[in-house]
């Protein structure tokens, strides 16, 4: 979505769903995240050994929900936490898992390891407070599957103006009542300080292409989003954008989480 901001296209997946499932309720809003790359030749099996570890960590009594997204053949593990000090208690239950899924879950673990290739884990915090939730609608529905994830990474020392800007790009979308939402999130330990990940969402690509001309046609000749480039330009280090779809098959919904 934020491809508006410079024309070019922004950084890493994270978060590919955290946002639809809880950013907008009063669960917690900090999240852990492990990026799994899988061998694209065992893409499969690497499902199907996680599907059944999920299955018996709910029957063991697991009680955090792991949020599943896919893009290409890496895989976003998406853990949400109260506060960072609660990681103790979602390592507590995974040993639990560990101990009580025996030597059936542990074939299971050690079947997924085996079709990884690399992966990485990291903290990161929804900052709700400059996210965009359009009055008359326009939030993530059940429909909205597809995501487009664009991430900016600003030098250091420039924190103060980068916490005004996304303020004002809060306020230039309200006053144009731009239909479309987009969630933000500081990354947290575990990654490069000073970066921003905006999260939209849609159906499908093409609607998600659609909307953004929509959005770029609406945001064009406002002044004030113009100066707001040209202060995003003087402190901006680089951007990416990925796409990624949420995979609810493979979600973890504990039947009573403890978060």
């Amino acid at each position: 979505m934020f491809r508006k901001w410079i024309g070019a296209v922004i950084a890493p997946v994270f978060l590919l769903l955290s946002a639809t499932a809880f950013a907008q309720s009063d669960a917690p809003k900090r999240e852990m995240i492990t990026e799994l790359e899988v061998d694209p030749a065992q893409m499969s099996a690497f499902e199907e050994h996680l599907k059944a570890m999920f299955d018996m960590a709910k029957e063991a009594g697991y009680p955090h929900d792991t949020y599943v997204a896919q893009w290409r053949n890496l895989y976003y593990l998406v853990t949400p936490i109260g506060q960072y000090a609660d990681l103790d208690k979602v390592f507590a239950s995974r040993g639990m898992v560990w101990e009580e899924g025996g030597d059936a879950f542990q074939d299971h673990y050690n079947g997924m390891q085996t079709s990884l290739l690399d992966s990485r884990s990291w903290l990161s915090r929804y900052a709700e407070e400059v996210s965009y939730k359009p009055a008359a609608g326009g939030s993530p529905d059940d429909g909205d599957v597809f995501m487009e994830i664009d991430s900016f990474s600003f030098k250091l020392g420039h924190w103060d103006e980068i916490e005004d800007m996304l303020a004002d790009a809060k306020a230039i979308y309200e006053e144009l009542e731009i239909p479309y939402a987009y969630d933000v999130y500081y990354e947290g330990i575990g990654m490069q300080g000073n970066q921003v990940t905006f999260i939209s969402y849609a159906p499908d690509a093409a609607t998600m292409a659609r909307r953004n001309a929509e959005i770029e046609a609406m945001l064009d000749e406002h002044a004030g989003w113009k100066d707001l480039l040209e202060r995003y330009f003087k402190i901006a280090k680089s951007s990416t954008t990925m796409h990624g779809m949420q995979r609810r098959d493979l979600t973890l919904i504990a039947d009573q989480a403890d978060q």
